[in-house]
């Protein structure tokens, strides 16, 4: 457990089991953790030795339901048993209905969908370690002024807390993020229109052209002026070089734009899918020694639970995808995990 700065978290102790028991808030609460906004805090005035007997607690606890759940086989006899001539028949398995042929259709759609999503972007990342696109990042992010702006904030907070373990490179992700929010991207609900300046709405879908498919454009908006009757196009680019060109787009461009940077500054990254519509990216601190929530939509790093408690996300599925790995941390995003489990064991029920 490893204590951070308050833009970090500072003194969060992130307490996520690998799985979920009834109380384990209440637990929290009892070995003196505090609740403040997205986490829960071990102050520094808190006993760590009440903190020590409910964990000692929960050990022992823990053991009797093992022994319970694996008793002791009883002891066999020396002689062995005589073995019986008559055959014993195999059970017969209950009859199990067979799903219509649309189920099963639908189930299996859902699967080669999700295995898709996560065929393609395990390839996709793979295009934030060519050097040529980190090199053209490089010319775009201000480099030394971040990292100027970073120091001073490193020496700040140790004149607050000479303890404390947060180094540059945590404060430089901060620098970035700030900067990608407020000065890099835009976000785009709807374009002005590029004639008359007007607002537009959304039409159907317009065609994608050869310069669209070459940087991943497979679809293009069609922003239309009802004043001047002009189509406005808004190819969705999903290749990063073309977005740091661009500048623009939803979540899925500024995740996608902003791993790359993160990658172009030698931070170890990795872009994540939320099945509920959103993707982010994680860097991982060498400081404290596990990965960070980083989302450029909001400039947040580090606040897990934003997407659950605030925005009232019903999460199921979050996956991570670096050039090493692919990785569930769906649990990583929620304190209801026995929610999230639920929902996960509904939607397999729903396609079978």
């Amino acid at each position: 457990m490893r204590k951070n700065t308050d833009q970090l978290g500072l003194e969060t102790l992130h307490f996520l089991p690998d799985f979920c028991l009834r109380g384990a808030i209440g637990c929290l609460f009892e070995m003196g953790f505090e609740e403040e906004e997205t986490h829960l805090v071990f102050p520094k005035m808190a006993s760590v030795e009440k903190l020590r007997n409910v964990r000692d607690h929960i050990a022992i606890e823990r053991n009797k339901r093992m022994s319970a759940a694996n008793p002791t086989p009883p002891a066999t006899s020396s002689t062995p048993p005589a073995f019986s001539r008559t055959p014993v028949p195999n059970p017969v398995p209950p009859s199990i209905p067979l799903p219509a042929t649309e189920d099963i259709s639908n189930f299996l759609a859902s699967e080669v969908r999700y295995l898709k999503t996560l065929q393609s972007n395990s390839q996709h990342v793979l295009i934030y370690e060519e050097p040529e696109i980190q090199q053209r990042a490089l010319q775009e992010i201000p480099v030394s002024d971040l990292k100027t702006r970073a120091q001073k904030k490193l020496i700040e907070a140790k004149s607050l807390d000479s303890d404390t373990s947060v180094n540059l490179e945590d404060f430089l992700l901060l620098e970035l993020l700030r900067w990608f929010k407020q000065d890099f991207f835009q976000w785009v609900n709807s374009l002005p229109c590029s004639h008359c300046g007007g607002e537009t709405q959304a039409r159907d879908a317009l065609s994608p052209s050869d310069e669209d498919l070459r940087w991943g454009a497979n679809r293009v908006e069609n922003h239309y002026c009802e004043k001047c009757k002009h189509s406005n196009r808004f190819p969705r680019y999903n290749h990063p070089e073309k977005l740091l060109e661009t500048r623009r787009g939803r979540c899925g461009e500024w995740a996608n734009c902003f791993t790359l940077c993160c990658r172009a500054l030698v931070f170890e990254a990795r872009y994540v899918w939320d099945s509920t519509d959103h993707v982010w990216t994680e860097v991982y601190s060498s400081s404290q020694n596990r990965w960070l929530h980083c989302d450029p939509c909001e400039n947040a790093c580090d606040k897990p639970l934003l997407y659950e408690v605030g925005w009232g996300k019903k999460l199921s599925y979050i996956i991570a995808f670096s050039k090493d790995e692919v990785v569930d941390v769906t649990w990583r995003y929620s304190c209801k995990h026995e929610d999230v489990i639920a929902r996960k064991k509904k939607k397999k029920k729903k396609k079978k």
